[in-house]
Formats: C-alpha cells, structure tokens, sequence
C-alpha cells in the first residue's frame, strides 16, 4: 500500500512514470522523500513543468486574444 501512496504522489506531482520508476527505490520514510542525490533530477523535472506552464499560458493568452477580436 505505501508503494501505491508513493507512486500516487509523484504522480500527483505531475513526474512521468519512468522517472517515478527511477525515483522509487530512492525513496525513504513513509510518504515521498526522496535520497539527497536526486534533488538535481527533480529540480529539472520541475524546471520542465515550470516551462510547459509558461508556454501554456502563453497559448492561451493568444487563444484569448483570437476570441477577443472574433466576438
């Protein structure tokens, strides 16, 4: 069970399932704490979000503006 609640939350965290499949015999305590030695893979999967973000917002601001002159 805490293998699924673990699996759940970096899933959750939005990390794709073959880096939860790297992180997961790092994994200590009961919850998602991960060894020290995979903070700099995790900054960048967290980088890697962050930039999706933005161009996401980006899309919909155009998207928001086609609307704007359409209506």
């Amino acid at each position: 069970m805490a293998t699924v609640r673990r699996i759940r939350a970096f899933l959750a965290a939005g990390l794709p399932t073959r880096v939860i499949r790297e992180v997961l015999d790092c994994v200590c305590g009961s919850e998602a704490e991960v060894e020290p030695c995979l903070t700099p893979m995790l900054r960048d999967q967290l980088r890697d979000i962050e930039e999706r973000i933005e161009a996401l917002e980006g899309s919909r601001a155009s998207l928001a503006g086609i609307l704007a002159v359409t209506r």
